[in-house]
């Protein structure tokens, strides 16, 4: 009798490996979407960027609360302006903010004002908006594979390296991300196009890792007037209405450092 039930056990174990290699090539990615910018959010990042002791000055572009340095320069989140990524990772998910560099002249950058000076009531009358959970996707792991990644000698660990070593994307002829075909990009890597696309969003397939992505109005990721922006674990970005000829992501740090050095620095 006992050997009649092997059958029934390979079956139920054959579905529950079925069930475990599934989880491990889905990613559930919430989508977030703008959302009238509440003040305790406003103020909270406020907070944190007069905190880094970096004097910075801020523009609302299409929504999006965008910092630049005072004097003319790039952003260095490696450096000088790593306590700025600190405070973009905080309000990712509540707030549509990004940085962007002032080596070239940028018309925008005339209306910007100082960030010790801004308030939420100026943030919210030049459109600044706030982000909430407005769904969710799913993305197969598997799509996207390059020529090196055999379908047939995946596994479980490779499909697993792949949610830290890549990233997908929406990219649009047209503004507002109405595009549905999502596809997947490898990280540290710059992906450049002879169109150009109108609106660009972008999905981080990393449970504990952060996206910093770059996009240029240039191609081959070079020149100036790259925007960038971070996107938190499993969630997606803003949708960006920019005319976007390549973009580079990549991923940075984790969910427990993001607020170390304000704790540290309040305490």
């Amino acid at each position: 009798m006992r050997f009649q039930q092997w059958p029934a056990l390979f079956a139920a174990l054959s579905a529950y490996m079925q069930v475990i290699q599934a989880t491990d090539v889905v990613r559930n990615v919430t989508m977030l979407g703008p959302t009238t910018l509440h003040q305790h959010v406003a103020d909270g990042f406020l907070t944190c960027l007069n905190a880094t002791e970096i004097s910075y000055r801020l523009y609302v572009d299409d929504g999006t609360t965008t910092v630049i340095p005072l004097s003319n320069r790039t952003i260095d989140f490696t450096g000088i302006d790593e306590r700025l990524l600190e405070c973009m990772k905080m309000s990712a998910d509540t707030m549509s903010v990004a940085a962007e560099d002032t080596v070239e002249y940028n018309e925008n950058h005339a209306g910007s004002m100082g960030a010790f000076q801004a308030t939420y009531a100026w943030l919210v009358q030049n459109g600044a908006v706030g982000l909430r959970p407005v769904g969710s996707r799913s993305v197969t792991m598997e799509e996207g594979l390059t020529s090196r990644e055999d379908k047939g000698e995946l596994n479980a660990g490779l499909l697993e390296k792949r949610s830290f070593s890549h990233y997908s994307a929406y990219l649009s002829y047209y503004k507002e991300c109405p595009s549905d075909d999502v596809r997947i990009f490898k990280s540290d890597k710059c992906h450049s196009y002879v169109t150009k696309w109108k609106s660009v969003e972008f999905q981080n397939l990393s449970g504990n890792l952060y996206l910093e992505v770059q996009i240029w109005p240039h191609h081959g990721c070079q020149k100036k007037q790259q925007k960038r922006l971070v996107v938190l674990p499993l969630k997606t970005s803003y949708c960006f209405n920019r005319n976007t000829f390549s973009f580079w992501g990549e991923y940075v740090g984790t969910k427990k450092k993001a607020y170390a050095w304000l704790n540290r620095g309040s305490s």
